[in-house]
């Protein structure tokens, strides 16, 4: 019998010595989850207010209407205080360099997906079978002159393939002679089409182009700054351009529309590589380097030529070959060119 009551003083002590313990560590892990709750409301609380602040300043640097499309927030920070680039614009830009590959009869009727709220002022298309199609369509909020690129006649691709230069009314300028005659074609009865829609308002002129269309605006943006300066060009924004001018065209543009221009490229178009630097043509305009037919994208520097170099060019021409509708017809997710588009 003591045995037993030994025993059972031993569990009874043992009972109340657990749940002293028990206890304690409970207490003991409350003290350190307080600790670590503590601590974990601190780090969020730093990063909250860094955050406040790398908005506070983007907010100061832009207009709420500005996107940065870079993928990498830090080189999207760096970016946008400098240069003025905005998706929404871009997106804008596209739209109308997507109605300008419709027959004429078509953008006449002005029922496209992208028409609506907006004016269609001018479709301008030359006679000449080499030649570019002009579309301006305004809003309330701004005036875009489209380009279209390269469709099925022989005479526009012998044009894109006269890499012969020719003079260009600046200090040395040389341009490219087959993207040069497409601009003669148009720029007169251009000029007068943007005067005639510009008219008393005063609203944002953007100039923009696809592939060969791309280079026509290239030319035609740098015409208006040089020889109409009253009519301002607030931007340009191209895509899948191939390049347009010698060294000394590109300064000149550079120095009236730099700040305000977009050279917008997927990663593995092909086109941007013609014609080659061998030749001494440059690119003109801040790249926007996307990641092949989507809004992820990367700014680069003023006049940057493509990255990667020669091996990079392989690898462009070898996926445009394999996929040009992707690779050159597809542009911050929407595709453009001839029947690519519902007009």
């Amino acid at each position: 019998m003591k045995v037993i009551s030994v025993l059972v003083g031993l569990v009874a002590l043992l009972s109340t010595a657990s749940a002293n313990i028990f206890t304690s560590l409970k207490k003991d892990f409350q003290v350190v989850e307080k600790k670590i709750v503590a601590v974990i409301k601190k780090d969020i609380a730093k990063v909250e207010t860094t955050i406040k602040k790398d908005i506070a300043k983007v907010e100061t640097a832009i207009d709420h209407s500005v996107l940065p499309p870079v993928s990498a927030l830090a080189s999207a920070m760096s970016f946008i205080q400098v240069h003025q680039y905005s998706l929404q614009t871009a997106l804008e830009s596209l739209s109308i360099d997507r109605l300008a590959y419709c027959p004429t009869s078509s953008i006449e009727a002005f029922n496209c997906l992208d028409c609506r709220d907006r004016t269609l002022e001018e479709v301008d298309q030359p006679p000449s079978p080499a030649a570019t199609q002009m579309v301006i369509v305004s809003s309330d909020e701004f005036i875009i002159v489209g380009f279209r690129g390269t469709t099925g006649e022989v005479a526009q691709w012998m044009s894109d393939l006269d890499t012969l230069k020719t003079s260009f009314p600046c200090a040395g300028c040389a341009v490219h002679a087959g993207f040069h005659a497409r601009f003669e074609e148009i720029v007169s009865q251009g000029v007068t089409s943007v005067q005639s829609a510009m008219d008393d308002q005063v609203r944002p002129l953007y100039i923009t182009g696809h592939s060969a269309g791309a280079a026509v605006a290239t030319l035609f943006a740098v015409h208006l700054a040089l020889m109409e300066p009253s009519m301002k060009v607030s931007g340009v924004y191209t895509f899948g351009s191939p390049r347009v001018g010698n060294a000394a065209f590109v300064k000149r543009a550079d120095e009236l529309l730099g700040l305000n221009w977009f050279r917008i490229v997927n990663q593995y178009d092909a086109v941007q590589i013609v014609p080659p630097e061998l030749l001494g043509f440059r690119h003109v305009g801040i790249l926007i380097n996307c990641n092949t037919g989507t809004t992820i994208c990367l700014a680069g520097k003023h006049n940057e030529e493509n990255p990667g170099g020669l091996v990079a060019d392989a690898i462009r021409i070898a996926e445009t070959t394999k996929d040009a509708g992707w690779c050159h017809l597809t542009y911050l997710g929407l595709s453009i060119g001839t029947g690519n588009y519902k007009c």
